[in-house]
């Protein structure tokens, strides 16, 4: 480590730094990792760019190390919003896989209301269509739709119909011609 009037700290070694980020709080490493975020949104604007996915892992670190569920939760509320900008940030300059990584947690994460899982199932499914990844593509789709998409149980239709027309298009794209045409008569 190496100190500079001007620089503050200077790390010359990863493990050095990593073994002083231990050190500190958790509650510290979360309040710092929050203002980072909140730097971060307030030169962003919120906008979609290259920021979003960095606000997004300051903003999930910050919740990982509070202790506070009110706090944690308001964190991943933000954090959900991060990833969704940035995933959208992301697929507009062609790099689907990491969008899809933003997206598969924003699926995954029980914070999410369920129409945000649905609609980053649906995102999933898209981007997996779009670098022709057929099949995975459907699987995602279908899945997002509830399963079956004629099962009139299955998930209400307005939050299904983006899944479906995916997994449409994606029958179209395999030559299912009927499928497709259940699934878009499904949406109708």
């Amino acid at each position: 480590m190496t100190a500079s009037a001007e620089d503050g700290y200077l790390f010359t070694h990863p493990l050095t730094r990593d073994a002083a980020y231990q050190l500190l709080p958790p509650s510290l490493r979360a309040r710092m990792h929050d203002l980072a975020a909140q730097s971060l949104e307030a030169l962003s604007g919120n906008a979609l760019d290259a920021s979003s996915p960095e606000i997004a892992a300051h903003l999930h670190d910050a919740a990982a190390a509070t202790d506070d569920a009110l706090q944690r939760g308001a964190l991943l509320l933000r954090e959900i919003a991060a990833c969704e900008r940035g995933a959208k940030w992301l697929v507009r300059q062609h790099r689907h896989e990491p969008a899809r990584a933003l997206l598969e947690w924003v699926r995954a994460n029980a914070a999410a209301a369920a129409r945000e899982r649905l609609a980053a199932a649906t995102s999933i499914a898209k981007s997996y269509e779009i670098t022709g990844h057929l099949r995975e593509s459907e699987r995602i789709a279908l899945d997002a739709a509830g399963g079956d998409p004629l099962d009139p149980a299955g998930a209400d239709s307005d939050l299904r119909a983006p899944a479906l027309l995916v997994a449409g298009s994606v029958a179209l794209l395999l030559g299912a011609v009927d499928a497709a045409l259940a699934r878009f008569e499904t949406v109708a």
